[in-house]
């Protein structure tokens, strides 16, 4: 029987771990289902109230393409100040992995002073969290300087936990969002930053075009 136990042991360590990765992955989810939140990202409107959008073309490295995924840049009518947005649809696993604060450091740039944002988006909108930081780009003899926002969605409300992937490990499609901007790098309130202007429009237009049933 002492030679069984080790056996044992060893046969539920595997089943535990084999059982977390796949609900990591969704491994036995409905690829029907991820197909159809992943085409809904075509719903996402380009015309809002203050902001024109355009879609651009993104070329993606084999082997990391997303089940859905939008590129835009979003002109304001008025000031015209320019906001990119970034969204992709697929299973938790891959989404919840490879933000900004690691993607962009690992291209040359500096993280600087990271943190966690709740915008203030009024009554037509669902609740939302961000995650927030500048960067700055190392290696060039003028600076690049970027305010990045992200947050993650499966159910309707942006969420910006401390480790997304034991967060969301069960939901069968889940939705990531950046809003970037080219800044000065001054250290610039957030409030009134003109990602966070965009939001108040899109995130409620998005929210319509992912999570309404129709």
């Amino acid at each position: 029987m002492r030679r069984i136990y080790p056996a044992l042991t060893a046969l539920v360590a595997v089943l535990v771990c084999g059982t977390v990765h796949g609900l990591w992955n969704n491994r036995w989810g409905s690829s029907r289902e991820l197909a159809a939140s992943a085409a809904k990202l075509a719903r996402v409107p380009l015309s809002l109230e203050d902001w024109e959008g355009r879609d651009v073309q993104v070329e993606r490295r084999p082997g990391t393409e997303m089940a859905g995924e939008l590129h835009r840049r979003y002109v304001h009518r008025r000031t015209s100040q320019v906001v990119s947005i970034f969204i992709v649809c697929d299973r938790p696993g891959p989404v919840s992995i490879h933000t900004p604060d690691v993607c962009y450091e690992a291209a040359g740039y500096e993280v600087q002073s990271p943190t966690t944002f709740v915008p203030q988006l009024g009554s037509d909108a669902p609740a939302a969290q961000f995650r927030t930081a500048r960067f700055r780009k190392k290696v060039t003899v003028d600076p690049t300087f970027l305010r990045i926002f992200w947050s993650w969605n499966a159910t309707g409300a942006w969420q910006a936990p401390d480790d997304p992937r034991w967060a969301f490990p069960s939901q069968a499609a889940l939705f990531k969002l950046y809003l970037i901007r080219e800044t000065t790098g001054a250290d610039e309130p957030l409030e009134t930053d003109p990602c966070v202007e965009l939001m108040k429009q899109l995130l409620p237009a998005m929210h319509q075009a992912l999570f309404s049933p129709s």
